[in-house]
């Protein structure tokens, strides 16, 4: 029998979470864990990309991250009668969502590169940094691939495994964000896409109901790296002529987009705000849940500590 859903997209009939998708969870940072390219088994990783490149390495392994996630859809699909296409929240955007959403990320995106490329060259350092990809190898893995990939797991079954649980958001969010995080690896790396995990892709999902929005999202922030300086240059000496003239180019766009980032912000939130569910019309979490969700959480913060360094 087919879980009936609310058009807020959590389920009709509340019911306590059980333990099933904190297992999910765990089953799934422990598959993570094994097999990536930052952990148990660099040197195969290494081995690989010495034979292949890097576009179809990490093609590799985006494809065998997302394997346990189709076993799971197919499990859904033929043993629990659930639909597949409510679980992973594909529902349609209104344009206005896509608009408001790409102008907010913009402006995000693009006032985080320019701080992170401004006060190094006003520190002094202006060390060109190495690039393995081509401008359109950016595009293709990051805005395309690693978005859609990413996205079917973290935004997809497993948020969706929750949701159908009636987790409340800010749990959802946590859970998630630290596995998306996790994945990345290197502390910087890390905690810059915890946060995100966390802070802006999580709440886009909640607040629209449609996967479509953390992808547009995603595909944005992950498309800007093809427009890193790096990309423009061939040297040490053009990188550091090239600086002064793209930092004032990308000055003058952050300062256009920040005041409309801010409209879209509020506009956005008032065209979605009735998606908002109140803590006190979710079910009370079981003692089970708990014990397990926090067992969880716990598990990712050692692992990112371990393996995050």
């Amino acid at each position: 029998m087919k879980q009936e859903t609310t058009s807020k997209g959590y389920s009709a009939k509340a019911k306590s979470p059980s333990v099933k998708p904190n297992i999910l969870m765990f089953g799934y940072v422990i598959y993570f864990i094994l097999l990536a390219p930052y952990f148990i088994a660099p040197f195969v990783w290494n081995i690989i990309d010495r034979e292949i490149g890097p576009v179809l390495t990490s093609l590799i392994a985006q494809v065998i991250f997302i394997v346990p996630g189709i076993i799971y859809l197919l499990h859904v699909k033929f043993c629990e009668k659930r639909s597949v296409t409510e679980m992973l929240s594909i529902r349609s955007l209104s344009w206005k969502n896509a608009l408001y959403i790409s102008i907010i990320t913009l402006a995000f995106a693009q006032t985080y590169s320019l701080l992170g490329l401004a006060i190094p060259f006003l520190l002094g350092d202006v060390q060109m940094p190495s690039s393995s990809l081509a401008v359109w190898q950016y595009f293709l893995m990051g805005a395309i691939i690693a978005t859609i990939f990413e996205e079917f797991v973290f935004r997809g079954v497993l948020w969706g495994e929750y949701r159908n649980h009636n987790v409340s958001f800010w749990k959802i969010a946590l859970a998630t964000g630290l596995f998306f995080g996790l994945i990345h690896g290197g502390i910087v790396s890390v905690a810059d896409t915890t946060f995100s995990g966390i802070f802006l892709y999580a709440p886009l999902i909640y607040i629209t109901r449609s996967i479509w929005a953390p992808v547009i999202h995603h595909a944005i922030v992950n498309g800007r790296w093809g427009l890193h300086p790096v990309n423009f240059v061939s040297s040490q000496a053009e990188y550091e002529a090239f600086m002064p003239t793209y930092l004032i180019i990308m000055g003058i766009i952050v300062a256009i987009l920040i005041p409309l980032a801010v409209i879209c912000a509020k506009k956005f939130w008032k065209h979605n705000q009735h998606n908002h569910i109140a803590k006190k019309d979710l079910p009370k979490e079981s003692i089970a849940f708990r014990l397990t969700y926090w067992a969880l959480i716990v598990a990712m913060l050692v692992a990112i500590v371990l393996f995050g360094v």
